[in-house]
Parts: C-alpha cells; structure tokens; sequence
C-alpha cells in the first residue's frame, strides 16, 4: 500500500492518483507486514477523520491481519490505536479465517491471494490445521505485474515510474486471464493507454500469470500455486481431507483472475489421486472476503467477550493482545 510524501501531510486516495508521477512515494506495507509506522499512521488518521467521518475515541476497532505475522506488529498497532487514536475496545482476526467465516462455512481450504502476499491456511471444522499453513510473498498479485510489465517491454513498451507501473496493474487487472494453452500468438487484443497509445496484445495477457504456476519462468526458485496447495493438502490430517478437496475458497484480489479455478483444478488434477472430488467455492466480491468476514463477526461480538478493553490495556499493556484465536468458536 503506497503512500505519497508531500512536506506536511502527504497525498493519500484521489489526491494520490493525481499526483503520481510527479512526488517521491513510498509503500507503507509490504507482504503483509507495515514498514512505515508514521506513513501509516498519517493514513489511519485521514481514513478515520476524511473518510469515515468519525471520532476514534468513541468506536471500538477490528483489525484483520495476515497469518503468521510477527506479533511485535500485533503490539505496535494495539498502543497505536490505544495511545493514538484512544479507542473504545480492540480486536483481532487472520484474514483467512475472516474470509471463512464470510463463506459461510466451518471447514475450508483458504487460498487468499493479495498483491504481495498469499496465505493457504486449512480450516476444518473451524480449527486452523497449524502444521499445514503456507505463505508465499513471491507467488503474488505483484509477481504478475511484474511479469506482463517486464512481456510489454519485449514488445517496446517501456514502464518504470510509479504512475506507469500503475497503468500495468490497472491493465493486468482488465485484461489478465487464463485461455487454454498459454501461447503470445494466441488470441488477439487492442489495449489503449490513458494517452490513447494502443498497445496490440497477441497473448501476453494469458501469458502474464503464468508465472503464478511456472515461477522459474521469472528466475524464481519456489513453488508454484499448485504445488503450494497440494503441500498444504499432504499436511493435513487424513480424516480432514474430504472435507477440505469439496470446500476450496479463492479469495483477495488476485483471485479475481479470470479462469484462475479452472487453472488450478487441472493442475491439482495431475498432483491428486484421481479419485478425489474437489469442489471450488465461489464467493460474491472474493477480494473483500476478510472484510466481509470481519465485519460479521465483529458485528456478532461484544464489548466483553474477547475484545480488548482500554481499562485491560491501561491494566495489562500492550502485550495483552499476543494471544492467538485459530477458530471460529
């Protein structure tokens, strides 16, 4: 997530969009994790005041957050919002097991893939299964960007600043899809730039997120999407199988690829037995599932059961939201 410095208070939203190009930026969170602790807190400052029009000391917060991360990030943001912002009440929940509960389900195989960060996460019977949790933050939505930026510039198309590698992720967002057999000769399309230059795709647009699968194709030395998957699969208990293969949720915004699933089927087709029934769960707007979910489940508590209290953190510190909650329940 991006953030642009101005001499005061910096560029966020629409005033950001305007200004690319043209002002130093510089990314506020990167896999999953926040670097720039004073950009970021710029930026709750304008969501909350700018945005969404409210006083923090008079609401109670739900932060979502990627599995595995370090918990110092858990403590930074507790005296952040307590200190700062002097909030009511305060949680927290993994984004895969938000996007489960927003599927409506109790056991899932979570596949949540971001810009720069993925989280396969098993949940069954709405336990996290610990052992079988993988996250990648180079099988990503940022890796094929990358890879439909550095395919442009094969055709003589250059992108290097940051309003132009935004133009390439805008683009991968439209057009990027799986369409049969990758091959640059394969189906044809005319892309035009905000300048009106159109750029003739002979394939590079199924191309693109090949790499998702193939990531040596980028000099990458990881698992590819599918094998991640099986791997997560074989570390499960044998009982929790079934259940997991009939219930495979993609979800974030690189899920929005279009033919993604069916990708993925035939490629998990050639790592599984053959007898085995997978069945992918489609979700209405994917790349909001952990909102959703969080926004029901926070909706679902209360002030005293499993929120953390101003008078408990003035009593404990921040230290207080270290423990884990790996289910549903």
């Amino acid at each position: 997530m991006p953030l642009v410095e101005s001499q005061k208070l910096g560029y966020i939203g629409e005033a950001l969009k305007r200004m690319r190009g043209m002002v130093n930026e510089s990314e506020v969170t990167r896999n999953g994790v926040i670097v720039d602790w004073d950009n970021f807190e710029n930026l709750l400052e304008y969501l909350i005041k700018e945005e969404l029009h409210m006083y923090a000391s008079e609401e109670c917060f739900f932060c979502t957050e990627a599995i595995l991360n370090p918990k110092s990030e858990r403590e930074r943001m507790t005296s952040l919002l307590f200190e700062r912002f002097g909030i009511l009440g305060l949680d927290f929940g993994y984004q895969p097991i938000m996007s489960l509960f927003a599927s409506g389900r109790n056991s899932a195989i979570i596949i949540e893939m971001g810009e720069d960060l993925t989280q396969i996460v098993p949940i069954w019977d709405c336990f996290v299964i610990e052992n079988a949790i993988l996250r990648s933050n180079i099988v990503n939505g940022r890796m094929v960007t990358d890879h439909l930026r550095q395919l442009l510039n094969q055709k003589g198309f250059s992108f290097h600043t940051s309003s132009e590698l935004e133009i390439v992720r805008e683009m991968k967002e439209k057009v990027v899809c799986f369409n049969g057999e990758p091959n640059i000769n394969s189906q044809k399309i005319d892309y035009f730039l905000p300048d009106l230059t159109k750029i003739e795709m002979s394939g590079e647009q199924n191309l693109s997120a090949e790499c998702l699968f193939n990531p040596f194709i980028l000099n990458k030395n990881v698992d590819g999407l599918h094998e991640m998957v099986h791997n997560s699969f074989t570390k499960c208990p044998i009982d929790s199988r079934l259940d997991l293969y009939g219930n495979i949720v993609l979800c974030g915004g690189n899920s929005l690829i279009d033919g993604l699933d069916k990708r993925l089927e035939q490629e998990l087709d050639l790592l599984l037995p053959k007898n085995v029934r997978k069945k992918f769960i489609s979700m209405d707007s994917p790349q909001f599932s952990s909102f959703i979910g969080a926004s029901i489940y926070s909706s679902r508590s209360t002030i005293t059961t499993g929120w953390i209290t101003k008078e408990s953190y003035q009593e404990y510190g921040p230290n207080i939201c270290r423990r884990d909650r790996l289910s549903l329940v």
